[in-house]
């Protein structure tokens, strides 16, 4: 008797299973990309002129325009399952959902790319070094592009007529290709971090020449903080979190809990790129840009030393 009634058990708790699922994944999508509306509007308000017509600016609202239409594609798929799972979704949409979720830090990640040739700009650095410091970065970015375009192939193959995408990813998660692409990425963005980084703390040694000793303490714990932020928000939190998906990625072949953990990765990584690029606006607001270390984070904007500070530097130190 208890082996007849077992698969009558069965449906209802995988039904509540998936309903979890459907709401978990609801709920990510509607509270992160309702987020980045009022980041949007900051970073309209925030910025100037100048800052607008630079590329960071605009990657930054790429990013955060991708990452609206990732949440819209997931509440229309999770409401859509909910409420017809019987009835397949368009194939298109959804191929769209792992398409955005696997190009939203794609996109992201170039603004960090910027930072570093900001840094070490190409009229003063020498050619073989310039090319020395990208070409990791961008063989990692092409192998991405190649397994993204590989996986994203079999997916569309996959979901043509089929009722429930969430099996299809299910059926998909467990190859190779998703977690090529994020092996690369943590390899990635570890590299540019540590790069920018390392850039950045050589720039601090090096200008403390010129502090007056009257504020270097006070100069020092800025740029310390300066520092501490940056990596914070840009590098230390995304990184991590590509350290969790490869773990649960090599752990279990769970799309639920991997989709999850990827959709939070995608949206702290451009909360924390747009975070560090209103974060360095309102400090040249208030006049923190004539520290030297300050225009060495200004690099955020895609510019390695603003104009005003350059033609001060060709005349002469400011007394």
């Amino acid at each position: 008797m208890s082996s007849s009634s077992s698969p009558a058990m069965a449906a209802p708790i995988n039904e509540v299973a998936a309903l979890k699922t459907a709401f978990s994944l609801l709920l990510i999508g509607t509270v992160l990309s309702s987020c980045l509306i009022p980041i949007l509007i900051a970073l309209f308000v925030f910025s100037n002129a100048s800052s607008r017509r630079r590329p960071v600016f605009w990657v930054n609202i790429a990013s955060i325009l991708l990452g609206l239409a990732e949440g819209g594609v997931n509440i229309y798929g999770v409401v859509h399952n909910m409420l017809s799972p019987n009835i397949p979704p368009l194939p298109g949409l959804v191929t769209a959902l792992p398409a955005l979720s696997t190009l939203v830090p794609f996109i992201a990640e170039f603004a960090l790319v910027l930072r570093i040739i900001a840094v070490y700009p190409y009229t003063t650095t020498p050619r073989l070094k310039f090319a020395a410091i990208l070409a990791p970065t961008v063989l990692c970015k092409v192998l991405r592009l190649a397994f993204l375009i590989t996986f994203l192939v079999k997916f569309d193959a996959a979901v043509q007529g089929s009722v429930s995408s969430i099996a299809d990813g299910e059926a998909l998660w467990g190859i190779w290709e998703p977690r090529a692409v994020w092996i690369l990425e943590c390899i990635d963005n570890g590299y540019v971090s540590i790069v920018f980084i390392q850039r950045l703390r050589r720039k601090s040694i090096t200008s403390e020449g010129v502090i007056r000793p009257r504020d270097a303490l006070g100069r020092m714990v800025s740029q310390m903080r300066a520092l501490f932020l940056i990596a914070l928000s840009n590098f230390v939190f995304p990184v991590l979190l590509d350290i969790i998906i490869l773990a649960i990625a090599f752990h279990t072949t769970s799309y639920d809990a991997t989709s999850m953990v990827l959709y939070v990765d995608n949206y702290v990584t451009i909360i924390s790129v747009v975070f560090a690029t209103l974060w360095t606006s309102v400090s040249r607001e208030h006049g923190q840009e004539e520290d030297p270390q300050t225009i060495a984070l200004s690099t955020i904007y895609g510019a390695s030393v603003p104009s005003s500070n350059s033609q001060r530097s060709e005349s002469g130190p400011s007394p």
